[in-house]
């Protein structure tokens, strides 16, 4: 574009269009707005009049026949005196304008401007004479506890966990310092001056986002500014704060005088306490230990109640687990490579994918001892090849919501309840093959319910549709189990999946001591055992498979969703040539 001819300007106009030079590169304002925009801007300019210069205290005023654009050195803070109340072409536009009136000044006192990569060259040599080890001086001199009160305690301990999880950033140094996400498809922007305050992220966030973070803290370790282990010359960066480890103090010294004092010896103070602490490691993110504190709480009103479901053997579990963790994570409140082993988040961050292809493969009711409950959908997700959820789950431990613990809610839940911004249902979507787009998961393989998800259901799920998940081994191959054993600090595993052959059940039988029923799954080739524990929301399940046991029964060719334990199997759905029958609600 060649437009010095038509610029009008106005003295000082070098310096401050100057400033404007690192922005306007394709990729940099395509982040800023979008690539149609983009587009739109550079043909517009083809047929843009004159245009007038105008420096106005720190702004640089352009002026594109009607339309006045206010560039600041904060180029998200630029305006534009058109309705537009985002970024619009006009903004787009003056950031090109005054880049390229001041390349055209540069080449007036350029000599070697032969071609047009001498001019490209000398503009670049003239932005960036002063390169030096004080480029991004902001962003290495960053105070952390500065940083971190602005994010939001929140949002920097999650981000934190983020970097634990393998997320960093990779860096490209020109005009300005383009961080990547390596896990999303983010990029992040920072000048040179007034790095932190000017940064522009792809997501649109104007203030502090996860990225930005992510970028800022993965730079500082890059340059070997920053460490998770203070040797004394390195800023500390802990995933404790000074609050959550008073906090964490708290807990602990809460479980010691338990076992001061005995089990026996706690009553309803104790379990309301429980359920406070819980509520505040919630806050705090550590999921891990809220939730132990949920079924500690559970047990000692179990207790109390003398009810059924109280085991001595579990809730010492979980009181040594407790105290053995709570010890260990205030033991090294400044190592975090053993704090991310110990601390399990509230949830794990969701990442945004364009276009996945599913197979639903049922719905399976569930309740927590640690005070929730839910249905969880199963899904084959083609593209990974692996097995994804999604959950609706409510908290039982309010007085409004205990009652909604039934198999006749849970089925209202589940024909009812829509997701994605649709009205398909929870039971249509979990007996469906179906296509998502700009869909969020998060590596836990869990599915957002978010409504920016569109959903195309395909067609019903018949054995048909199995053919492509009967050739993965961890579908079909029932040796492959989980792994049998005990982990304090292993975190939880996402859900393994068996598609199991069967024509009829045998051998049914309901064992009235460990209050379970037993039964094989058989046809010409196969026999296989599995088996469901009795509570609430498994009666009709077991109602069913009872029925389907008698010597009556119709055999014919059909296959079992199943969740696959050390020592069992546990059935989910039945899929046969006509449908997917959930057959817990």
């Amino acid at each position: 574009m060649d437009r010095k001819d038509y610029i009008i300007k106005g003295d000082g106009c070098h310096s401050s269009a100057g400033q404007f030079v690192p922005y306007a590169n394709e990729a940099f304002l395509v982040t800023l707005a979008n690539k149609g925009l983009y587009k739109r801007a550079l043909k517009d300019l083809e047929t843009t009049g004159q245009v007038k210069l105008v420096v106005a205290g720190d702004h640089l005023q352009v002026q594109l026949d009607e339309i006045t654009v206010s560039l600041n050195p904060n180029i998200s803070q630029s305006t534009c005196s058109c309705p537009s109340k985002t970024v619009c072409k006009h903004i787009l536009m003056g950031i090109l304008v005054a880049a390229d009136y001041a390349a055209k000044e540069v080449e007036e006192k350029t000599e070697e401007v032969a071609t047009e990569e001498n001019k490209q060259e000398a503009v670049s040599e003239t932005v960036s004479r002063q390169s030096s080890a004080n480029d991004w001086e902001e962003l290495k001199k960053v105070d952390l506890a500065q940083l971190r009160k602005q994010a939001g305690k929140k949002l920097f301990e999650d981000t934190l966990r983020l970097i634990q999880d393998g997320w960093t950033a990779d860096f490209i140094e020109s005009d300005m310092l383009e961080a990547t996400i390596n896990t999303e498809n983010i990029t992040v922007y920072f000048p040179k001056d007034d790095s932190l305050n000017r940064s522009i992220c792809k997501c649109g966030e104007s203030g502090l986002c996860k990225h930005k973070l992510i970028a800022i803290l993965s730079y500082l370790s890059s340059q070997g500014i920053l460490s998770s282990e203070s040797d004394g010359n390195q800023p500390e960066l802990s995933l404790l704060t000074e609050e959550t480890i008073d906090v964490l103090r708290g807990t602990s010294r809460f479980i010691t005088g338990i076992f001061e004092k005995g089990l026996i010896g706690c009553g309803e103070n104790e379990a309301e306490t429980a359920i406070q602490y819980s509520i505040r490691l919630e806050t705090c993110g550590i999921g891990n230990l809220a939730r132990l504190f949920r079924s500690l709480s559970s047990d000692i009103e179990n207790m109390l109640a003398k009810h059924v479901g109280f085991q001595p053997l579990t809730t010492f579990a979980t009181l040594s687990r407790l105290h053995n963790t709570l010890r260990l994570i205030l033991r090294n409140t400044q190592n975090n490579e053993m704090l991310s082993k110990l601390i399990e988040g509230t949830r794990s961050d969701y990442y945004t994918t364009p276009i996945g292809h599913f197979t639903g493969l049922g719905a399976y009711p569930w309740q927590t001892r640690s005070g929730y409950f839910g249905i969880t959908a199963y899904f084959f997700y083609h593209e990974k090849q692996s097995i994804c959820t999604l959950t609706s789950s409510m908290a039982d431990y309010y007085e409004h919501t205990q009652t909604l613990v039934t198999p006749e809610n849970m089925r209202r839940q589940l024909e009812i309840q829509s997701f994605w911004g649709s009205n398909i249902s929870l039971a249509r979507l979990s007996t469906s093959t179906l296509t998502l787009r700009n869909f969020k998961m998060n590596r836990q393989n869990r599915l957002s319910s978010s409504s920016q998800t569109q959903c195309e259901i395909d067609d019903k799920v018949t054995i048909s549709s199995l053919d492509t998940l009967l050739a993965i081994p961890e579908l079909s191959d029932l040796t492959i189990r989980p792994e049998q054993r005990y982990d304090y600090f292993r975190k939880k595993q996402p859900e393994q999946l068996a598609l199991v052959p069967f024509a009829h059940l045998s051998e049914v039988s309901f064992n009235t001591a460990e209050q379970k029923l037993y039964f094989t799954m058989a046809d010409e080739q196969h026999e296989t055992e599995g088996s469901l524990a009795y509570n609430e929301l498994n009666r009709n399940a077991i109602r069913r498979l009872e029925q389907m046991g008698q010597w009556y029964a119709e055999a014919k060719q059909r296959y079992m969703v199943c969740l696959k334990r050390p020592d069992t199997l546990i059935p989910v759905s039945i899929v046969t040539a006509s449908e997917t029958d959930n057959f817990y609600f």
